[in-house]
């Protein structure tokens, strides 16, 4: 369906007895913190799996990040730092009961050298995590202090790490969303490891689109849009229901592939899209389509009117660009951060992968549609 408008420079009052108002829906949704994602995006990259096996002392271990239990929290906390860099770590007494000690308040005329004999033995009792830490690519990290207190941490994301070695009692830590030099390091780190791919592949950069939905339309309708049209119905019902009601929603994204008249091919993958976050659902896979929308050719009843033949247009939205190493380590459950939310990118139309238009969502009534903000000339 195809609403054509002819003042298109901003939303107009319904008026009485007319067909509902559109209205843009650039507006502000939960925000997640970029840090966030970009945590779970290297803790869930293959090749960190990879560079663990590699190391002698670090082969059987395994790292494991997840949000604490409900209620659950340390009771020592130790704060570590770099220059001008620092972290809160919380760990349970259980895992570690002589860092316990080290928490306890002292009287005032002796707390300078217990504060400083605490942190001299915290220093050699986490030292297998702060070598740990090192391996990831951080600076050697000093300890600050020692504290039997919960620091007082904005609202953050707390994450629970494990440290697995064998089959023995993980090593638990409580942490609140690392600085971002911390991060910056653990991804050069990372970087540095040759992926799966050769070397000079692996540098090549794929973008990526997310896919809303997709739907036949005739070469008349096509050829027929103009800057300021409306196309209702062609976001599948299932993400045009919940982007409506501003809740995440399941979508497909796509890299780079091969499009011709009769089949498809793209690296794909599913994903939960929440606000300007995704999650993924399944490793990227190949996949091929079928393109059932055009007529047989060799059907006795194939003269159909050029302008009567049905194309299948896509509605897209631009994700990202990843380098190929990078998209060949991507893993169930890492998270990657979307330029701008859904609601506020800028929508793409496209034919066989040839961009037909731009656009962005809009909501008329109650239906989720996509107004044309310019189109494609041959």
């Amino acid at each position: 369906m195809v609403a054509h408008a002819t003042d298109t420079s901003r939303p107009e009052a319904p008026a009485a007895g007319g067909p509902p108002a559109w209205s843009p829906l650039a507006g502000s949704l939960p925000r997640h913190a970029p840090d966030d994602a970009r945590l779970l995006k290297l803790t869930h990259d293959r090749r960190l799996a990879a560079l663990l096996r590699t190391l002698p002392a670090l082969e059987n271990t395994r790292l494991e990040l997840s949000s604490p239990a409900p209620g659950a929290r340390p009771r020592v906390w130790v704060l570590l730092g770099h220059a001008n860099d620092a972290g809160w770590l919380g760990l349970d007494d259980a895992t570690m009961p002589a860092l316990s000690s080290l928490a306890t308040p002292r009287r005032q005329g002796d707390a300078d050298a217990h504060a400083a004999l605490g942190r001299a033995i915290a220093s050699q009792l986490l030292s297998p995590l702060l070598a740990f830490l090192r391996t990831l690519g951080l600076p050697a990290l000093d300890v600050l202090a020692v504290s039997g207190t919960a620091p007082a941490l904005q609202a953050c994301t707390l994450w629970r790490l494990a440290l697995r070695q064998g089959e023995g009692r993980p090593l638990e830590a409580w942490f609140p969303t690392p600085p971002a030099g911390w991060l910056d390091a653990v991804a050069e780190r990372i970087a540095a490891c040759r992926g799966p791919t050769g070397l000079e592949t692996s540098r090549l950069c794929l973008p990526a689109w997310l896919v809303l939905g997709r739907q036949a339309q005739r070469i008349r309708t096509l050829s027929a849009l103009r800057s300021g049209d409306i196309l209702l119905h062609v976001i599948d019902p299932e993400p045009a229901r919940d982007i409506a009601a501003h809740a995440p929603f399941n979508a497909t994204l796509r890299w780079v592939g091969a499009a011709t008249p009769r089949t498809r091919r793209f690296l794909q993958a599913a994903v939960r899209v929440d606000g300007a976050q995704l999650t993924l659902q399944e490793a990227p896979r190949m996949t091929q389509e079928l393109n059932e929308d055009l007529p047989d050719p060799d059907a006795s009843d194939s003269a159909v009117p050029l302008d009567e033949v049905e194309l299948p247009l896509q509605i897209e939205v631009a994700a990202m660009a990843l380098a190929a190493a990078d998209v060949a380590a991507l893993q169930p459950g890492q998270v990657l951060t979307l330029p701008a939310t859904v609601r506020d990118a800028r929508v793409r139309l496209t034919v066989f992968g040839q961009q037909v238009a731009t656009g962005e969502l809009v909501c008329v009534g109650d239906h989720l549609g996509v107004r044309i903000r310019a189109t494609e000339r041959p």
